[in-house]
């Protein structure tokens, strides 16, 4: 909530009553959104897209949009040096044909610059 409250001022004074319901999982979410009349949530796209959800227009940025306000950025995590197989799969999401996927998915790849692999130091 707060998240919406600092990137939209129609969120900035909204009052949440008793009634409201912050749902922790997509799937809770997703029941929410079809169960209650006049519900707004706050899902990734590719999740409002597979349940035919409308979305919201922000300062007429539709979601999705590169420079749409609201985004939740993802990104891969790792313990150990990565296999070479794993950087090869880096290397394909610069390229537009994974970016082609990617957006077709209802998600909104990377810019090239990053996309950037920072080698690990030793001892983690």
């Amino acid at each position: 909530m707060q998240t919406l409250r600092g990137k939209l001022a129609c969120f900035a004074k909204l009052k949440v009553t008793a009634n409201a319901r912050f749902n922790e999982w997509n799937h809770d979410l997703v029941d929410s959104m079809k169960k209650l009349p006049g519900a707004v949530g706050f899902m990734p796209l590719s999740e409002a897209r597979m349940h035919g959800f409308k979305t919201i227009t922000v300062d007429r940025v539709a979601a999705d949009q590169d420079h749409y306000k609201l985004v939740i950025g993802l990104g891969f995590v790792y313990k150990k040096p990565l296999p070479a197989e794993i950087l090869a799969f880096i290397d394909y999401l610069r390229t537009e044909s994974a970016r082609h996927v990617i957006r077709q998915t209802g998600h909104t790849p990377a810019t090239h610059r990053e996309i950037i692999v920072q080698a690990q130091s030793p001892g983690h």
